[in-house]
């Protein structure tokens, strides 16, 4: 019989199962509310600090973007602006560790600069003039003079009066311009030295005879109709550098990485402006910064600035060997005492080709 089959254990089995004996089963899903599994948090590190010598020149239009766009923002950098006007007193604070960063005109002040203080040094360019550019930079001449041809004769240009310093990048670009074109120097010239906003009368009364400048003022000069753009720095000196960025001894040695990402921001603006030109945005931006009227900004001539950041040094040498034969300098600087380019050769590789 089928009861005869089963095992003393599968008979006790069988009454526990009829008594309604435990049976292992699954225990049915927890219907509380769980508790969400929180992320570890992580903490934003405080911004770098880097102050940053600016004032509202259309020239300083890169650093203008740049904060605007928040491109410092990205690198998390906080941008202290002290607006000082003087290049020579920007160039004294940078050396004492006031100032990180500096911007301006290449001059024989810079170059001394650079030579006693080795934790100073250019970065980057912040203009320079190709030869068939906008002339912004340029040379500027009275309307009257100009259309009677006295450029045509280097007996017609001796004497007339220039406005600037001898020994500063103005004498530089004059005695170029004079050597290259008639064969005369300084010495042949006169020089009066007058602040910008006096230039206009002078033109008018015929105080002045030629100029250099860069822009907004080029176009005032000419919207006055007293004179006549007639020549830039890139056709006197093809891709002359005539502006620059300096880092001090904070970003060159203290924390290099900062002077890095500073550029990579710097860069990407750089980058903006070349790629964008006049965009209606870029517009709003620069004429919000300098408080020019957004007519002007939008017809002037904008720099020109290398979307590589890369430096041409050929002409910074010239320079130095102009201010050498005149003793204004006391030697010339190897390409390697001048500047650094581990700075935007970092850059180039964080943002890639322009």
């Amino acid at each position: 019989m089928f009861s005869k089959l089963l095992t003393p254990i599968a008979l006790i089995m069988l009454v526990l199962a009829a008594c309604g004996g435990p049976v292992a089963s699954e225990a049915p899903p927890d219907s509380s509310p769980t508790a969400p599994v929180l992320a570890e948090p992580t903490e934003t590190p405080e911004p770098d600090t880097v102050v940053l010598a600016l004032n509202p020149q259309f020239s300083n239009a890169p650093f203008f973007i740049a904060m605007e766009e928040g491109y410092f923002v990205e690198q998390n950098i906080e941008i202290v602006i002290e607006d000082i006007s003087r290049s020579s007193e920007a160039l004294v604070l940078v050396s004492s560790g006031d100032l990180d960063v500096v911007s301006g005109a290449i001059n024989t002040a810079l170059i001394n600069l650079l030579a006693s203080d080795p934790n100073v040094r250019v970065v980057t360019n912040k203009g320079y003039s190709p030869e068939d550019g906008c002339p912004a930079p340029g040379l500027f001449i009275r309307r009257d003079l100009y259309e009677s041809g006295v450029l045509d004769s280097a007996e017609m240009v001796r004497g007339l009066t220039l406005v600037g310093r001898v020994s500063s990048f103005t004498g530089f670009i004059y005695e170029t311009w004079l050597r290259n074109e008639y064969g005369l120097d300084l010495e042949d010239v006169a020089l009066e030295d007058l602040p910008q906003d006096a230039l206009i009368d002078a033109l008018a009364n015929g105080a002045i005879d030629i100029g250099t400048s860069t822009e907004p003022f080029l176009s005032h000069i000419q919207d006055s109709g007293h004179a006549v753009v007639f020549k830039s720095y890139g056709q006197l000196l093809p891709d002359m550098e005539y502006s620059y960025v300096i880092f001090g001894r904070k970003l060159t040695v203290e924390d290099r990485d900062l002077g890095n990402r500073f550029m990579v921001a710097y860069l990407k603006a750089v980058r903006q402006l070349y790629t964008e030109g006049k965009s209606d945005h870029n517009i709003d931006i620069l004429t919000a910064a300098t408080g020019l009227d957004r007519e002007l900004v939008a017809r002037m001539c904008w720099l020109d600035v290398n979307p590589t950041g890369d430096i041409n040094f050929v002409t910074v040498l010239a320079l130095q060997e102009w201010a050498l034969a005149r003793g204004d300098i006391e030697r010339i600087l190897t390409e390697e005492e001048y500047m650094d380019s581990s700075f935007v050769d970092y850059a180039n590789q964080v943002l890639g080709p322009p």
